[in-house]
């Protein structure tokens, strides 16, 4: 029991962390502070119109994005794709992360009618442990080289020719990649804060229930 919630509670802190980084007030005031305004084809309205379109639509809100051949004014097709294909992987996660919530709450029950606590909390620290080597090792490379970091991790995602885009497109020019840096610290931190407040949580149970 201990081994399985050790291993369903390192993908659902991923998945709330994500959750909540997608949180609208966190995604507009980073896209706010780097929404490249001076080299965009549009006005600023527009440009912010588009910014807060696609954010709700990835998200799992309405579909109002503006479309259009022009590349430099519009969501092309392509670009369109591309977003449905983040979409679906937020979507995704946050079915998964869902249905993870049900697993260890049944878990945790169990462990409560068996008196075994200790085991929970041993399962949180361990998978906070995990993430947090794993979140370590992550920004320690993306550090180095941030670039090779984001096309490694869109490679892994998406089908490769499905995720380049001209540098004054406007997918580009409302999310620019100093977007997706704070974006990504963002996530990381998020999830440093779950981890940390996981093994304090665990290191409690461990202490009151063995």
């Amino acid at each position: 029991m201990q081994v399985l919630l050790t291993i369903c509670l390192i993908p659902f802190f991923i998945g709330v962390s994500l959750q909540l980084m997608l949180i609208p007030s966190i995604t507009r005031y980073w896209a706010e502070r780097f929404v490249d305004f001076e080299n965009s084809a549009v006005s600023e309205a527009e440009l912010m119109q588009a910014v807060d379109s696609g954010l709700r639509f990835v998200s799992g809100g309405q579909d109002d994005m503006p479309r259009g051949d022009d590349y430099r004014t519009a969501f092309t097709n392509d670009a369109i794709a591309h977003m449905h294909d983040v979409r679906a992987v937020f979507t995704a996660t946050r079915i998964t992360t869902g249905v993870l919530t049900v697993v260890i709450l049944v878990a945790g029950v169990t462990l409560v009618k068996r008196n075994q606590l200790a085991s929970f909390g041993q399962a949180m620290s361990s998978a906070a442990y995990i993430i947090l080597s794993l979140t370590l090792v992550t920004v320690f490379f993306g550090w180095l080289n941030f670039d090779a970091l984001f096309d490694s991790v869109h490679q892994i995602l998406f089908t490769d020719g499905t995720w380049s885009f001209q540098s004054d497109s406007l997918l580009l020019r409302a999310y620019p990649f100093e977007f997706w840096i704070a974006m990504a610290s963002t996530w990381a931190a998020v999830l440093l804060a779950i981890c940390l407040g996981a093994v304090f949580i665990g290191q409690r149970l461990r202490e009151s229930y063995t």
